[in-house]
């Protein structure tokens, strides 16, 4: 359970600090689009949302045998699950970025 804490820490972490930092940037790695208006500080939420999961699964680290510590892992099994099918959901809908924005 510790590597899986560890892993979780480190990878959520660092997708939220992208987020808050340079969201589209992010959305377009994750959804090939582009990210305008409000979804800009939506995209700094999400961010802060997984750096705070983050930080939840790091400090989970001193506490293995607790039970908050198996809630957490259960909660990030839950949240990593449901990622996983809106994102692949979503990423197929998605209209790819190709190139830039000027006309020649």
């Amino acid at each position: 359970m510790s590597l899986l804490l560890k892993l979780t820490a480190l990878i959520e972490a660092a997708t939220g600090f992208a987020l808050i930092i340079v969201p589209p940037l992010v959305v377009r790695l994750l959804l090939g689009s582009d990210l305008l208006g409000a979804g800009i500080p939506l995209g700094r939420l999400a961010g802060v949302a997984l750096l705070a999961l983050g930080i939840a699964c790091w400090l989970a680290l001193f506490e293995t045998q607790s039970c908050a510590a198996r809630e957490i892992v259960g909660a990030m099994v839950l949240y990593n699950i449901g990622a996983v099918l809106v994102l692949a959901g979503t990423g197929p809908r998605s209209q790819p970025v190709v190139g830039s924005h000027c006309r020649s």
